[in-house]
Formats: C-alpha cells, structure tokens, sequence
C-alpha cells in the first residue's frame, strides 16, 4: 500500500467522520485511499497494530473480509473498489466506522 496516512490526510479523514460523509459520493480519493491503508495495517495483524483495537472491532471486521478482500485489491481499479466501499451494507459501514474511531482515539497522538 503506499503511504497515505500523512496528517493531511488524517485531517481530512477526521473531518469527513465528524461530518458523516464517509460513506458519500463526495468522499475524495485521498481521503478513501487513507481508508484502505488503515485497513490494510489492521488485515496484517501486526501485534502494534491490532492491540490498539478491540476484539470486538477486529472480529466485525473479519465478519466481512470478502468485502474488504476486494477494495484492498490492487488489481481492481479505484472507481470499482470505491463503489462497493460505498454501496457497503449497513453492518459494514458500522464495522469500518467503529474501527475508524478507534484508529483515531488509539493510533494518533494529537498535536497541539
């Protein structure tokens, strides 16, 4: 994956959450591309990583991991990977919501 999750980014990613546009049409590429990073590093189980979520979020995630299979893919273009993102079932939405906020209040150290 490449490197997405610089802070302008993160900023912009923070306030698409705050104002509930994640799962809009308006969701940029930037923005959606840092989306799928974050669930790329949370996919590779790595022990840093994954400590910092619930078990609970890591299994709503792997309930779908066919879905989440498929926007990670690389072969897939952006457009394809970015409408099933959006077209997500309501309990997806939810799982990838829930581990969003959690990367947020666990993962990233404010500045001030």
């Amino acid at each position: 994956m490449a490197h997405n999750c610089v802070e302008r980014n993160l900023t912009k990613l923070k306030n698409v959450l705050e104002d509930k546009l994640l799962f809009s049409e308006s969701l940029t590429k930037h923005v959606f591309l840092t989306v799928l990073e974050i669930l790329w590093n949370i996919g590779l189980g790595k022990k840093p990583c994954v400590k910092r979520f619930k078990k609970r979020s890591i299994q709503k995630l792997k309930s779908h991991k066919k879905l989440i299979r498929f926007i990670l893919d690389k072969n897939k273009s952006l457009k394809k990977r970015k409408k099933k993102f959006l077209d997500g079932s309501k309990s997806f939405r939810k799982a990838i919501k829930g581990a969003l906020d959690q990367f947020f209040e666990h993962c990233i150290e404010e500045t001030v």
